[in-house]
């Protein structure tokens, strides 16, 4: 029996670490959220579709979800932590994401649409 709690907690643990490694990139074409540990196929939207991206605080409590979730008023999401994070609309649909510097993030996409026109 002891075993089997040590093997759970080690699973455990490793799952918080895996969550832990999210990654976002915007590129001259498309938007990709992956994760780092976990073999979970990357989201990857054409950043055509990216109607607005803006930093958002996400407040995230034990008795709230995190991982990759779906948050009432938000849509999708991956929370990692509370904290910053970016708030993607893709054609209405909305996904946020808890990354450090959200703020980056959108002065790059601003500066890639300034350019584009």
């Amino acid at each position: 029996m002891t075993v089997l709690l040590v093997l759970a907690g080690v699973a455990a643990l490793g799952w918080a670490a895996a969550m832990g490694h999210v990654g976002v990139q915007v590129s001259m074409y498309n938007v990709r959220i992956r994760h780092g540990l976990l073999p979970m196929p990357p989201i990857s939207v054409p950043l055509r579709m990216v109607h607005d991206l803006r930093a958002v605080d996400v407040q995230s409590s034990i008795g709230q979800r995190w991982g990759w979730t779906w948050v009432p008023g938000r849509g999708r999401a991956v929370i990692v932590r509370s904290g910053p994070a970016l708030m993607f609309d893709f054609a209405g649909r909305q996904f946020t994401v808890s990354v450090d510097e959200p703020e980056d993030a959108v002065a790059v996409l601003n500066r890639m649409r300034m350019a584009a026109r």
